[in-house]
């Protein structure tokens, strides 16, 4: 008879990093896998978690999640606009700025995440749960990295996957489903306020919005940084504008519209859904042409290929990839930050 139990449901990956400081001495706990290391060492791998490589993905899920009516984070993962999402927040957009601790490779970490960690069906966690306090975490888990973005290149406009996520969260906030189903929000100690900034904004009535996500984009005490001032805050508002205007957003490949560098606006006035531009050239998406979207999607994905496959050419050409370097879907991926479909066509 024992109290222990035979086996527990748990994570295959583990991570404890401890400071190495106890005045008594410690048993040999590196010999378990633990990181036994210095103060700010422990700081870093924290901040890499919660500013990059996790956090951030949890959160954008979440709120996706609620509005699409999932129960499970792990199920959706096998949602590939979600999945591939969560994959550029984490490992294109948060890899130039990550703090790296030294002991922990963010790339590889990040990696366990998106396809181990996240994707684990016997890890039951649910995105009604991590939407909780959202408004206290954005300015941590999307806050710093725009703010590390405007501190390198002046600006966080280049960005396009973590203002997808904030969009979401906007959205999230209407208490709507996709379906148009009044769903509750997670608790959160500013839920009073964040309704009342959004307060008159209807889900599928245009003429609603007059604005009122502008107070709430430029707040600084819940971003840690006005988005406007940032460069993204217009993009932020456009994208929302689509979600709280348009026929459900799970009908719409928007994401991979938004990926293939496109910058999405609503244009009441002509009756577009929205108008995006790839290569200098603009298209624009009205309503009678929604069945034509995926072909449209399909076409551009092409162009992508190609594009990727010439740019791999021109580096090997001109020895920037030199004889002997190792190339793979993932680094070509990282390389010109596209995803890996386009990645692997340039190589094959």
């Amino acid at each position: 008879r024992t109290y222990i139990a035979p086996f527990v449901n748990a994570e295959g990956p583990q991570y404890l990093v401890i400071e190495d400081r106890f005045p008594n001495g410690r048993p040999q706990l590196e010999k378990a896998g633990v990181y036994m290391t210095d103060r700010d060492t422990v700081n870093k791998v924290e901040r890499m978690k919660v500013t990059t490589c996790l956090n951030p993905l949890h959160t954008a899920l979440a709120v996706y999640g609620c509005v699409l009516g999932y129960d499970l984070i792990a199920d959706e993962m096998k949602d590939k606009e979600l999945s591939e999402l969560v994959r550029r927040i984490g490992l294109v957009e948060g890899m130039p700025v990550v703090t790296n601790p030294g002991i922990i490779d963010p790339v590889k970490f990040a990696d366990e995440v998106i396809n181990v960690r996240i994707p684990n069906p016997f890890m039951p966690d649910t995105p009604q749960r991590i939407a909780t306090d959202t408004s206290q975490k954005v300015g941590i888990r999307y806050g710093e990295t725009i703010k590390a973005y405007v501190a390198k290149d002046g600006s966080a406009k280049s960005l396009t996957a973590i203002p997808l996520a904030i969009a979401g969260w906007c959205r999230y906030l209407l208490g709507v489903d996709d379906d148009g189903a009044a769903f509750e929000l997670s608790p959160d100690p500013m839920a009073d306020e964040l309704k009342d900034k959004i307060k008159g904004i209807i889900w599928g009535e245009p003429s609603s919005y007059t604005g009122q996500l502008k107070n709430l984009l430029s707040n600084v005490n819940i971003f840690g940084i006005n988005l406007y001032e940032a460069g993204i805050g217009d993009k932020v508002e456009e994208i929302s504008l689509i979600y709280i205007n348009t026929l459900p957003f799970r009908a719409w490949n928007l994401f991979v519209i938004q990926a293939l560098g496109g910058i999405l606006l609503y244009d009441v006035k002509n009756s577009y859904i929205c108008s995006y531009t790839y290569h200098h050239k603009d298209y624009f998406l009205k309503k009678e042409s929604f069945i034509n979207i995926q072909k449209g999607c399909t076409a551009m994905e092409k162009s992508l290929n190609e594009e990727t496959y010439e740019k791999l050419k021109y580096d090997i050409m001109n020895f920037k990839l030199l004889p002997g370097d190792s190339i793979s879907a993932q680094k070509i991926a990282l390389r010109y930050d596209v995803s890996r479909t386009p990645a692997r066509e340039a190589i094959v």
